[in-house]
């Protein structure tokens, strides 16, 4: 029922969008639309787009920003064909996004990345981040991220952003703008699309946007809604021969619903208030099981005893408040994040390995309906508040921004493992009953385990920017962040796998970091930019869930650990980058490269234990260093190529050790010097579009995006504690999406080809559990054939 009013509700505001929108159509003038295909015939066959940007918190064009960045605009989101992060990382230079086990998800700009702790990207809606802290037993949490379809852009900035975008920017941002109401014009668009996945079922979307004058000049509104079905084309076929199989389980839906007004209080005042609600519904995992599967004959199948399925949900009201005060703009921004997010994923495996230590079950052979689930929840309720006061004289010499940042976060995660029969279970795998193998019976509820960690990040921060003119060519950049960041935790674990008794700990830490930015800027003329810069990012520290000795006391010795860390502290980076950016022939060709080197220092690492338990450690030190390049080039009429390559050889650059292991008098290593960090080593993309003219108002055109990842092994070297051999050096991957369409005046239909070589490169691999001789794999989605319809104006 919740299903049918969420489509039905998308239906009626993607309806009435399209409504207004043909309404507008109606009332433009033939000239207007004359003219308006005109500037579009010459913008396809004259200079490259070069977007407007706002990572210096003043909007200036991509090409003249002394700072690596990357810029996706809608127009190129709707060409490309970008429907999520994924989509995004794969057209993005030194971008890497993967999804992980049990909801959680990964990501990486230029070989800076973890999944435990805070997050070393920021994310951020406009003006707020919503990034999360993993956090669990199972650091099962993930960061949430908007659909991507009524967006004004999307910006990627590399490297740390302490100075400016304080909060959870230690490798680098990426900032989802959204479009403003506008006082005076409309504007909008709406999209639908189908697809069907090969071996998988259909795929399907509506979507529309509007926005535009109330009360010209003093009152505007946007509204947009979105709603996205993704078929499954995983099978999961129980290995313990339950019957309770399924077909297509990996399932997702989107529904995303925007409203926004904007009014002009005085002549220098503007103030948008504005709310964003998402859900996502998850139906299955994109795992799949390297014994039941056979990707090269398009069969994916996973052998868990029950299915995945959960939700993710989050709300984002804001205030933002902007004040023209003559020679200087105040802006306030202020923002109330909350999120819930649920899953429900099956612990087969993992629970029957608490209670036969050295094996690793599937499932009970004697008892073939027997399953365990693990059922993660996260809650997040984030209030933020940005005050912000900067210069706004385009020309002047010193151009300057100072302001105060605060941030409120709590952040709860649950985990409840249940398993029916498990006494008998224990009997029929161990011979022994509860009391002798565990000391304590089954929880209410069937439940086994039970944990809960609440946490409070707060901070509170000033920054400053200033960029001097030294000369008409010369500019000089220095930044500063000063924060006071603190962070607080319980934790609370109860349930015989946990130990005989309930467990818990409790603490808080804080810390000042002080993250400064030097840089220089060369402009030797209007086409060419040459700077370097040098900037520090830091990422706050935090706390450990207990591991039971009972549980997990031989895999904690032989690391040698009696216990695991109670906390861990910040991690930090000092980056050193040089870049220059270009446009020759009168900006037909279009170049942007840079190269760094990246310091880190006590990174946060995550360690695995055989008992299936994970902690988190400072593990000594890395190194990243490579660069990344985008080259634009328009040659003739109607042909745009673009070529993006990025290199980053991210390794430890120092061994970390545990403790001493028993009487030997030898430390336990747990990274060695050399290992390499979970990223990949090289990337690079082609593109290619070709428009043409047929007939006075219509033009077809044709694209085709090829992207390509080199081979690299997601774990550390033998000897070190992550190393496992039966996890395997992933393979190069590659991935060639096409369409074809025509285009007249706002309208546009196409037909598309996604994955159209088929590929079935395998994109990520995990244990089942650690210790288990099960792996997963996940991959590319299947070749997808369909058409899309859209409408912009």
């Amino acid at each position: 029922m919740v299903r049918f009013q969420a489509r039905t509700l998308a239906s009626v505001v993607v309806f009435a969008s399209w409504a207004g929108m043909a309404a507008y159509a109606q009332a433009q003038t033939q000239v207007e639309k004359a003219e308006k295909a005109e500037s579009q015939r010459e913008f396809s066959t004259g200079l490259i787009e070069d977007i407007v940007v706002t990572a210096t918190r003043r909007s200036e064009s991509l090409s003249t920003v002394p700072i690596s960045i990357a810029a996706v605009s809608q127009e190129s989101i709707d060409q490309r064909g970008i429907r999520d992060m994924g989509d995004l990382a794969r057209s993005t230079p030194s971008l890497q996004f993967r999804q992980g086990n049990q909801g959680s998800n990964y990501i990486a700009i230029r070989g800076v990345t973890s999944l435990v702790g805070a997050s070393t990207t920021g994310i951020y809606i406009d003006e707020t981040p919503i990034q999360a802290r993993a956090m669990g037993a199972g650091n099962a949490t993930a960061t949430a991220f908007p659909v991507l379809f009524d967006l004004e852009r999307v910006e990627v900035l590399r490297g740390p952003q302490g100075t400016l975008f304080g909060s959870g920017s230690q490798g680098g941002t990426v900032r989802f703008i959204l479009p403003s109401p506008s006082l005076t014009h409309f504007s909008g668009g709406a999209r639908a699309e189908v697809g069907l996945t090969k071996g998988g079922s259909a795929s399907y979307e509506a979507a529309g946007a509007v926005g535009g004058p109330i009360l010209e000049d003093k009152l505007g509104f946007r509204v947009s809604a979105y709603y996205r079905h993704d078929g499954g084309w995983v099978d999961r076929r129980p290995i313990s021969g339950r019957n309770d199989s399924e077909d297509n389980i990996n399932t997702r839906g989107s529904l995303s619903l925007r409203g926004a007004l904007a009014l002009q209080a005085t002549d220098s005042l503007l103030i948008t208030p504005s709310v964003f609600y998402q859900k996502i519904k998850i139906d299955g995992s994109n795992d799949f099981w390297n014994i039941l599967s056979d990707p090269n004959e398009g069969r994916f199948v996973t052998g868990t005893q029950v299915g995945d399925y959960g939700s993710d949900r989050f709300v984002l009201p804001s205030l933002k408040i902007e004040a023209d005060l003559g020679s200087v703009a105040l802006t306030s921004a202020t923002s109330y994040f909350t999120r819930d997010q649920f899953l429900s994923t099956d612990y087969t495996a993992f629970t029957t390995a608490t209670f036969t230590p050295g094996i690793r079950r599937l499932f009970v052979p004697s008892m073939p309906d027997f399953f365990s689930v693990a059922e993660f929840g996260q809650k997040q309720r984030s209030f933020t508040q940005e005050v912000r006061l900067q210069s706004t004289a385009p020309d002047a010499r010193l151009n300057w921004v100072v302001g105060a940042f605060y941030q409120h976060a709590k952040q709860t995660v649950t985990q409840r493992n249940t398993a029916e029969n498990f006494a008998q279970a224990v009997k029929a795998l161990t011979g022994g009953t509860m009391l002798q193998v565990f000391g304590r019976d089954v929880l209410p509820g069937n439940t086994v385990y039970t944990a809960s960690d609440d946490s409070l990040d707060e901070q509170i921060a000033a920054f400053g920017q200033l960029d001097y003119k030294v000369v008409d060519w010369l500019t000089l950049t220095a930044g500063l962040r000063v924060a006071r960041m603190r962070f607080d935790f319980v934790n609370k674990q109860d349930g015989p796998i946990n130990a005989p008794l309930p467990t818990g700990a409790n603490g808080a830490q804080s810390e000042t970091p002080i993250t400064p930015k030097f840089g220089i800027s060369i402009k030797p003329d209007d086409e060419s930019l040459y700077y370097a810069t040098v900037s520090k990012g830091v990422r706050p520290g935090g706390a450990n869930a207990a591991i039971s000795a009972v549980t997990c006391g031989a895999e904690l010795a032989a690391i040698g650990f009696t216990e695991s860390p109670g906390q861990f502290k910040a991690d930090s980076v000092w980056s050193y980058e040089v870049g220059a950016k270009k446009s020759l022939l009168d900006r037909k060709v279009r170049i942007a490269t840079s190269a760094y080197y990246i310091d880190w220092k006590d990174i946060q690492q995550r360690v695995g234990l055989g008992c299936g338990f994970v902690f988190t450690a400072n593990l000594g030190a890395a190194t990243s260093k490579g660069f990344d390049l985008q080259l634009d080039v328009n040659p003739v009429r109607g042909l745009t190529l673009s070529a993006t390559v990025a290199y980053a050889d991210t390794k430890y650059s120092e061994t970390a050790y545990g403790g001493v292991i028993g009487s030997t008098g030898k430390r336990a290593i747990i990274v060695s010097k050399g290992d390499l960090l979970n990223t990949v080593p090289w990337s690079f993309t082609l593109n290619g579009s070709y428009e043409h003219d047929i007939g006075d108002d219509m033009t077809g055109y044709v694209r085709a995006d090829y992207n390509y990842y080199s081979s690299y092994h997601p774990g550390g070297g033998p000897g070190s504690a992550n190393y496992d051999a039966r996890v395997a050096e992933i393979p190069q991957v590659t991935n060639l999406n096409m369409r074809l369409g025509l285009r007249r005046d706002e309208f546009d239909v196409s037909l598309f080809a996604n994955n159209l070589l088929n590929s079935s490169d395998i994109t990520r691999q995990a244990l089942l559990t650690t210790g288990a001789p099960m792996i997963r794999y996940n991959t590319l989605r299947p070749r997808t054939l369909g058409a899309t319809v859209s409408y912009r104006f």
